[in-house]
This record gives C-alpha cells, sequence and structure tokens, in this order.
C-alpha cells in the first residue's frame, strides 16, 4: 500500500509540473540612469532574469516603482530581457502569439498611495497605467486600503509586510477585493532582511492569510540581486510559514498569477475601448 501510495503522489507531482505554469514575481529595475548596456547594474539585471529558467520559473514580471503621483514620465520603457542565449523554451498557453512559447516577461508598475489627489489615475482609462501589463498600489491610510479593496481599476494590492501595518485588515474589504479578482501581494525577500522584519513581516502575513482566507495571494520576491531568487519549490514552502495550505501556496505562483494576468489583459481592453 505505502508503494502504491507513492507512486501516485509521484504521478500526481508530476501531473502539477507539466500543466502548471509558475511565474516568478517580481525583478525590480535598477534606477534607468544605470541601465545602459554595459553597466554593471544593467548585468546583475540580466543575470538574475536569466537564472529564472533554471529555477523552474515559466515567466517573470519586470517592475518600476515610482516614488510620487503617476505622471506621462512614468510611461512604460521597460524592455524585456533577451533570453534567445539560454535556448530554452517553455510552455505558455495565455496568448495565440508564437512569442508565448518562449519565456514569458510582463510589465508592472508599483505605486504609493498616501494622499487622495493620488487616485485619479486609477478610476478610470489612465494611459500610464496602461502601458504596463499589471497595475500594483501600496496604500498608506485606511481609507485608501478601502478605495483599493473596493472601487479601484488595479490588479495587485502590496502591503509592507515587514513593518506594521498603518491599518487593520478588515476581513470585509479584503473579501471585497478578492471578489473584484485583486490579489494581495506576499514579499518573500522582506523576510531576509534582520531578525525583528523577519517576525514582523511572518506575523503580518499570517494575518493576511487569515483575512483572505488563503484566497487571492500572490508570493512575489521584490528582488533586487540574484541571491535574493529562489526555485519555484522554495517559494512554495515559504507559503507554508505565512499559513497557506499546500494547495493555497501552490496557487500563489501559479494559478492565481494565471487569473491575474488573465484579469487585467480584460481590464486593459475595456479601458481602451471606453477611451477609444
Amino acid at each position: 500500500q505505502s508503494l502504491v501510495l507513492m507512486l501516485f503522489l509521484c504521478f500526481i507531482t508530476l501531473i502539477i509540473f507539466v500543466f502548471v505554469y509558475f511565474f516568478f514575481l517580481m525583478i525590480r529595475r535598477p534606477p534607468r540612469s544605470t541601465l545602459s548596456s554595459s553597466s554593471a547594474a544593467s548585468d546583475v539585471y540580466k543575470r538574475q532574469v536569466h537564472s529564472l529558467p533554471e529555477l523552474g520559473w515559466d515567466g517573470c514580471v519586470l517592475n518600476n516603482q515610482i516614488a510620487g503621483k503617476v505622471s506621462a514620465s512614468d510611461m512604460c520603457k521597460l524592455d524585456r530581457v533577451d533570453m534567445s542565449a539560454l535556448g530554452r523554451r517553455v510552455r505558455a498557453s495565455l496568448s495565440s502569439d508564437p512569442a508565448a512559447e518562449q519565456f514569458r516577461q510582463w510589465t508592472r508598475i508599483t505605486c504609493p498611495l498616501d494622499d487622495e489627489l493620488q487616485i485619479a489615475p486609477f478610476v478610470s482609462g489612465n494611459e500610464v497605467l496602461n502601458s504596463y501589463d499589471l497595475v500594483a498600489v501600496r496604500p498608506g491610510t485606511m481609507g485608501l486600503f478601502a478605495k483599493c479593496c473596493n472601487s479601484l481599476e488595479i490588479d495587485i494590492i502590496s502591503l509592507d509586510l515587514s513593518a506594521k501595518l498603518p491599518f487593520t485588515l478588515r476581513p470585509q474589504l479584503v473579501s471585497a477585493a478578492v471578489a473584484r479578482g485583486v490579489t494581495f501581494e506576499i514579499c518573500y525577500s522582506e523576510a531576509l532582511q534582520d531578525s525583528s522584519s523577519r517576525r514582523m513581516q511572518m506575523s503580518n502575513g499570517q494575518m493576511l492569510t487569515r483575512a483572505t482566507r488563503g484566497r487571492g495571494i500572490i508570493l512575489s520576491s521584490k528582488a533586487r540581486q540574484p541571491l535574493e531568487t529562489r526555485n519555484v519549490w522554495d517559494v512554495t514552502n515559504l507559503g507554508f510559514l505565512y499559513g497557506l495550505d499546500p494547495s493555497a501556496a501552490r496557487a500563489a505562483v501559479s494559478t492565481n498569477v494565471t487569473e491575474m494576468l488573465r484579469r487585467a489583459a480584460s481590464r486593459k481592453e475595456d479601458a481602451i475601448q471606453l477611451t477609444a
């Protein structure tokens, strides 16, 4: 019986590996002034992306984190990293484009929300935000967090879980966000800092898991260098530390991301039709 059970578990693991896509979120772009093709920052950036297929990832998100209000200068200028030298082709089913058979790369903008004056671009289709595949926000007040959950046109709510949160994660607000298809992000690299930040990050992550009941969570990296990247199974196992069960931890790097990308593409298409 133990042999049969072992074979069954191996079969299930194989099915998961073959038919589930894993996405690495997110690669932080260095300041554009340091990204010349000959710069050390550019080399680290490319090396980090090139390492991902070997770690079991089928795609990644390149992130531009801005410091203030969204402006025309924040239009997406992120360049996908050339992966042709690796000679690795991976599965993809999110697009009919032939290029979809290669390692996929998406773009993302992460915006702070500390003032009511900053929310206008997130209410209706905005050209700058639509130039990215994904839109993430970091709300700084309870009122702004409530608007992110209930109405703003966003894909990701990203919280600094390594510090004391400036508001309470009310289950009714969190449930409203999840029902709309908005995801909540846990950045595991924050747990690689000092022990105090690590304890706070784990505690807040577990609180978020309880508030969402394990739904609508994505596990992200916020990695700035190759040493901060982890393979698929390491990141999945980290999910257990945040209170996610095995199924939810796996979904946090696979199916939750797939659904988020599909919803984001649909949102962008709707926004373009409204402004046309």
